[in-house]
């Protein structure tokens, strides 16, 4: 007995029909890959500037990162402060490193 495959038209036999028969399940996982994938981008792009425009509003680049938003920019840019400036002396100077 021979085993054939038709596919858009197309007759595939034997050992072809096995890789014929994988490559049609894998679509729905191609199709979740390409979807999820830009999806987790666009929203590592939208915290990153919430956190930077929330830096820029509270100007505290030199102190501790005004909530968790700029905090997670702050640790994906690798911007870090060496010393925290204190809030009693706001002339001290502290350096950013990036």
């Amino acid at each position: 007995m021979r085993t054939i495959l038709r596919v858009a038209g197309l007759v595939l036999p034997g050992p072809l029909t096995f890789l014929a028969v994988q490559l049609a399940g894998a679509w729905q996982t191609v199709l979740a890959i390409g979807l999820l994938t830009p999806a987790i981008v666009i929203g590592v792009i939208v915290v990153m500037a919430v956190g930077i425009h929330r830096e820029e509003r509270a100007e505290s680049l030199g102190s501790a990162p005004p909530g968790p938003a700029a905090a997670f920019t702050r640790r994906l840019l690798n911007v870090h402060v060496r010393q925290s400036m204190p809030t009693d002396r706001p002339t001290m100077a502290t350096e950013v490193t990036r």
